[in-house]
């Protein structure tokens, strides 16, 4: 499952070990905001070890389908007529934002705001980084999940102009810790008509180690949240 929203929304191939059978797309069946509310739940309530697995089609879209039927059950217990309009903007602000453009032209529209005069002193200061070195990294490690999900940020980056000090300074900014992050879904997670929408702490940090025993191997189970984080997640 991870990668799968940003494959399905640059067009790109499915990551590497997702085992194909059947006929069914997922590009066409399955919404990059569903995938994003799936990675939410299965990093609060998922173990380490299980019987079942998203790498097949079949399974990844029978957690799509009972997704929508939570989904479903909240909406016809609280929704009445009074409140159709109120769901339907928030509706609209569920779904947009990953139906908005996401090519290069956007990223480089952020570098080009952030990164001028005595704007980027303020994102150093606040950040340790210039914006170039925010960029590099994050589109660096992006270029990366396209094909793999997982990633290890020991990765020297010296040859590119990159210190270690930068280095070490973007992933702690990016990066969690698999029991911290489940504590922070936790803290504001919501069993009512707020649940599909509550907000997901991994926008703020997309990248999280899942074994506490190599803390430095890191998953993105929704890259496009890493783009939004050194773009528009920036301010």
């Amino acid at each position: 499952m991870p990668g799968c929203t940003f494959n399905t929304l640059n067009n790109a191939p499915l990551p590497a070990g997702f085992i194909r059978r059947g006929q069914i797309q997922i590009k066409d069946n399955v919404h990059p905001w569903e995938l994003s509310l799936l990675a939410r739940e299965l990093l609060l309530h998922g173990r380490e070890r299980g019987k079942r697995t998203l790498r097949t089609h079949r399974e990844l879209i029978d957690a799509i389908n009972q997704i929508r039927r939570v989904d479903e059950a909240i909406s016809a217990q609280e929704l009445d007529s009074s409140r159709v309009f109120a769901e339907l903007h928030r509706i609209a602000h569920r779904q947009f934002p990953w139906q908005q453009r996401r090519d290069m032209a956007v990223v480089i529209r952020y570098l080009k705001i952030f990164g001028a005069g005595d704007v980027e002193a303020v994102v150093v200061r606040e950040t340790g980084l210039t914006m170039t070195q925010l960029y590099f990294m994050g589109i660096a490690t992006a270029g990366h999940l396209v094909k793999y999900p997982g990633f290890n940020t020991q990765q020297d980056y010296s040859g590119f102009g990159i210190d270690a000090r930068a280095t070490k300074v973007f992933f702690e900014k990016m990066s969690i810790n698999g029991e911290t992050l489940r504590q922070r879904i936790r803290d504001v997670q919501s069993y009512d008509g707020r649940w599909q929408y509550t907000w997901n702490p991994l926008e703020a940090t997309p990248l999280v180690s899942l074994d506490t025993r190599f803390s430095n191997l890191v998953h993105c189970p929704v890259p496009a949240f890493l783009l939004r984080r050194i773009s528009q997640g920036v301010f």
